[in-house]
């Protein structure tokens, strides 16, 4: 099976076995909800996801069943079912706009599987999914996807961090109702935290290393200061991402500011919840 995330910030794919093992995985940066406004997407985000999924095609082998899932930045923009349109014909790739919820459920699927290869119990883990556009947090049969993410926060508030605390409030209240025994994190900005803490870059980013990394709230505070004092930000941490990553550990560090449960990083997410469910039959399959 296929599964295909077209995220408000990135673009991530990943062909798996039944058993779960990944056969191959792709991800690029795309900012879908860079600059996006009223009018809905921009002519350079559009040309940034179109350049990606062409090398996605040319990389590998797109045959057979799959699913492809467009989030947060699509659910908003007005002018995504065009162009979604526009993927297909040119490309043959369909994409859905889901649901957050749907995203949130997918996405808890993703982590419970890793979760379960690590030998870490998910009874009462806390899952807080922080994307480009909107954050999916769930705890047992609780799920709530939220409008914000990195992207949509630069857009709105620049380096303005201070914001964070308005913006991440009803998510902190939400999350103020549960007692985890851990929190789990995925997405890019804690994968990337944890990254940056065993010294590695972006080119040597490795998601074996990364799944279940535990992580406390001075490792984001390390990590802006890496990325701050850096001469070469976009070695660090990838081509035109240092800004967004600095604006997902102001909300991160707000989201878990009184969780007093331990924090681990896992790398897996949508993609491979998409293929989970496509295994189980809770999703129905498209065919390539």
């Amino acid at each position: 099976m296929i599964g295909i995330d077209l995220g408000s910030n990135t673009l991530r794919a990943c062909k798996m076995k039944q058993n779960g093992e990944l056969i191959w995985g792709f991800e690029r940066i795309v900012g879908s909800a860079r600059g996006m406004d009223e009018s809905g997407l921009k002519s350079q985000a559009k040309e940034r996801i179109l350049k990606a999924l062409k090398e996605l095609k040319s990389e590998h082998e797109l045959s057979g069943e799959y699913f492809g899932a467009a989030t947060a930045a699509f659910r908003r923009a007005k002018n995504a079912p065009d162009f979604l349109a526009q993927i297909k014909n040119e490309l043959g790739i369909e994409l859905e706009i889901i649901s957050g919820e749907k995203e949130a459920s997918l996405v808890a699927l993703g982590i419970n599987s890793r979760l379960k290869a690590l030998g870490i119990s998910s009874k009462n883990a806390l899952f807080i999914d922080l994307g480009g556009a909107s954050t999916e947090i769930s705890f047992k049969s609780e799920l709530r996807s939220f409008d914000f993410g990195i992207v949509s926060f630069a857009n709105d508030f620049g380096s303005d961090y201070d914001a964070a605390s308005v913006v991440c409030a009803s998510a902190c209240e939400f999350i103020s109702g549960f007692e985890p025994s851990v929190v789990v994190l995925s997405s890019g900005v804690p994968t990337t935290v944890a990254a940056l803490k065993i010294g590695l870059n972006y080119a040597s980013y490795d998601a074996k290393r990364i799944n279940g990394m535990r992580l406390e709230l001075g490792d984001f505070d390390a990590a802006e200061a890496k990325i701050l004092a850096s001469d070469d930000k976009d070695t660090l941490v990838g081509k035109a991402r240092s800004d967004l990553l600095l604006c997902g550990t102001a909300l991160i560090k707000c989201l878990l500011a009184k969780v007093s449960a331990p924090f681990v990083v896992v790398d897996d997410g949508l993609r491979e919840g998409i293929c989970f469910a496509l295994f189980s039959g809770s999703l129905k399959a498209k065919q390539f």
